[in-house]
């Protein structure tokens, strides 16, 4: 241990630390019995490898001799990337939440050699700032505490570790008025919406997508203004990439003007998801644009290995600052453009002294189809495109997560249905079949891929993401293959991660045996949480199952849990959408019939303009995918026609627009 022994990891995150004088190990229970022999403690570091703070600290204190010295000499430390190991980071950021801490990266944390936490924070800075002591300070004020008053450390792990054990294990309760909670909970959401700048009030701003989500299936006006704002000044603020395409993690200011410039695979994923649903909705080509410009994006910039999507780009840039390779000065428009310069300066808000640290992040203030997407401007942005690619490009983590591009396929289909770009879902069932065939291995998947490896156990965000897109690709394809793939994933997801006392799905399934605890979440973070997801996707995949089981488990997840939305409604907003998924639970069934008729085109054209989510819907070309529908059984002819089911009771084939819509109204699927 007496050695830096990060040389041969694949984690990008780790494989920058693998110089540091600190004498950094990997996550390992050789390296928790080591602690235990020599009774040191264990200092913790979590970060990823485009986390701005993280590098922030590496430089300041990782690299500092005398900073590492200290550590060498106290301590066993270990490195953790909170993308390869996202159990491990759960389970200590909700340490440091009952520590009184804010939560975020890189944490840094102290344990001991029995992996309990005593004493932790975030970043901290070499010498004293923010109101943050010194990292010195901090580890020697640790290791006077271990190894001098260690009964002050008891102490407090004698505190912490029960609370901690209880808030990681999730009981289910019953809710008896779901409909009261979920109002009042919609509500709490909408007073905390920033109706000049969209998102959350305050500042830093994350786009929350499981909130925007949420809103947008709702019809009332104030729900619609809010999204619709939201994704406005997201889609027109510098935290987008107006050049490149793509979307940053979150803005720290309250305009959404001043990126954290990091860009990661999920939140762009999210980010097509949600202007997909806003489309659906609003029919802004602006929205459009935006899908468009982040998948060419996604797929430009973001293939590695295996043919997945890699993980983010980093905010910095190699020998530089954070956000060089996306800021401009005013000169260089002008020398760029010349004639053209005050018209891109104009609408893009450039000028002599900058928005940020004097040089320019782009935005728009006044947006119009007409100016960003006629032909002049789009040539701009492709000479400024051009001109940027001659730049250091900020470095880019090369790792395949399942959970993340498992996200990405599902974007991919629901844009792909929305927009009609058939390309699009082939992407996503070319991504999902280099995912199954690099990642599965018999029952088990794994979560990451780098340099030729596949690497950890999955967690049930890998297990969850992919059984949901699964479903979503079923849906739109009818193609079998899709459905026994869903049913192997379901399968080890009872089997591994299902709590057969308590109800809900652990985090970490019953083979992973090397953490503290294992911990359960409900409540969304950047990401829709799992337990959620897979209840949308059981109950998405309910009209294919005569038993009732798929949508019987679906409502156990959403009844079980629902009274925690009560707790805190905005980071609980996916089960509120889950609440209107069991609710409403309609299945729509367009059937093509014989002929290539007229009718089957008009019932097409008309799903294209409802502007609800309130409902799964089945285009069915052939006889043979009739077979595939219990409810469908019984019918005696196979004529064009459409069929609604909602709570397991299914009208008779209807032949009008006029007959569908008066049958849409009365069951309240289209209001």
């Amino acid at each position: 241990m007496l050695k830096n022994n990060l040389k041969n990891q694949t984690s990008p995150y780790l494989e920058q630390h693998k110089n540091n004088p600190v004498f950094w190990n990997a996550w390992s229970e050789d390296v928790f019995e080591t602690a235990k022999k020599l009774k040191k403690p264990i200092f913790l570091s979590i970060g990823y490898a485009s986390c701005h703070w993280c590098h922030v600290m590496a430089h300041e204190s990782f690299e500092d001799k005398e900073t590492a010295k200290i550590i060498n000499e106290n301590f066993i430390s270990v490195k953790v990337d909170r993308e390869e190991r996202p159990d491990i980071d759960l389970i200590y950021q909700n340490a440091l939440a009952l520590m009184g801490e804010q939560g975020g990266w890189p944490l840094s944390i102290f344990l001991t050699p029995e992996k309990k936490p005593f004493w932790g924070g975030t970043y901290f800075p070499k010498t004293s700032m923010y109101g943050r002591p010194s990292f010195k300070s901090v580890l020697m004020a640790i290791s006077n505490l271990w190894y001098n008053e260690i009964e002050k450390i008891e102490a407090n792990i004698t505190k912490l570790i029960p609370v901690l054990k209880r808030i990681s294990t999730i009981k289910a309760n019953k809710s008896s008025n779901k409909k009261k909670i979920y109002q009042e909970s919609h509500n709490t959401i909408l007073n905390f919406i920033d109706f000049i700048n969209g998102g959350l009030k305050g500042a830093p701003k994350f786009p929350h997508f499981s909130i925007i989500n949420s809103l947008i299936r709702k019809n009332d006006s104030k729900s619609s203004k809010a999204w619709e704002k939201t994704l406005d000044k997201i889609s027109l603020g510098g935290i987008y990439d107006h050049i490149g395409g793509g979307l940053s993690r979150y803005s720290v200011d309250e305009t959404w003007l001043v990126p954290h410039f990091e860009k990661m695979l999920y939140d762009n994923a999210l980010f097509i998801e949600s202007l997909a649903y806003g489309f659906k909705k609003k029919r802004k080509l602006l929205y459009e644009n935006r899908v468009k410009e982040t998948i060419q994006w996604i797929k430009r910039d973001m293939v590695g290995e295996i043919k997945c999507f890699c993980s983010s780009y980093d905010a910095d840039t190699p020998g530089g600052h954070e956000g060089d390779f996306y800021v401009w000065s005013e000169n260089e428009i002008n020398t760029t453009f010349k004639n053209d310069s005050l018209f891109f300066k104009k609408n893009y808000n450039v000028s002599a002294d900058g928005n940020w640290e004097n040089k320019n992040i782009l935005n728009i203030s006044n947006y119009s189809d007409d100016i960003f997407y006629s032909s002049r401007m789009i040539k701009l942005r492709l000479q400024l495109f051009n001109l940027r690619e001659k730049r250091l490009k900020p470095k880019r983590d090369d790792k395949i997560l399942t959970d993340w591009n498992s996200l990405l396929i599902t974007s991919l289909c629901e844009a792909s249905d929305v927009f009609k770009i058939s390309s699009w879902l082939k992407l996503a069932e070319e991504t999902y079949n280099n995912l199954l065939k690099n990642m599965l291995d018999g029952n088990n998947l794994y979560h990451s891929y780098n340099k030729g490896k596949r690497m950890h156990k999955g967690t049930l965000d890998d297990y969850g993401f992919l059984l949901y897109s699964s479903s979503v690709l079923y849906e739109k394809t009818l193609n079998i293959y899709y459905k026994e793939q869903f049913d192997i994933i379901l399968s080890t997801l009872l089997s591994e991660f299902w709590d057969k006392n308590d109800g809900g799905f652990f985090f970490t399934s019953s083979s992973e045996s090397n953490l503290l605890l294992r911990p359960k979440v409900i409540n969304d973070g950047a990401i829709i949480n799992s337990n959620t997801l897979i209840a949308k996707a059981l109950n998405k995949m309910s009209s294919f199952d005569s038993s009732n089981e798929y949508f019987h488990k679906a409502n156990t997840i959403a009844n079980s849990f629902f009274e925690e939305v009560q707790k805190g409604p905005i980071s609980h907003a996916s089960l509120l959408s889950l609440y209107e998924d069991i609710k409403s639970n309609t299945c729509i069934y367009i059937i093509k019939g014989k002929k290539n008729s007229k009718l089957y085109k008009d019932f097409i054209s008309f799903f294209d303009t409802i502007k609800s989510y309130n409902f799964t819907k089945f285009n069915i070309d052939s006889i043979e995918k009739i077979k595939l529908f219990p409810s469908l059984q019984n019918m005696k002819k196979f004529e064009t026609s459409v069929i609604v089911c909602k709570n397991f009771n299914c009208s008779l084939p209807l032949q009008s627009i006029t007959d569908l819509e008066s049958c849409l109204k009365r069951l309240k699927v289209i209001i």
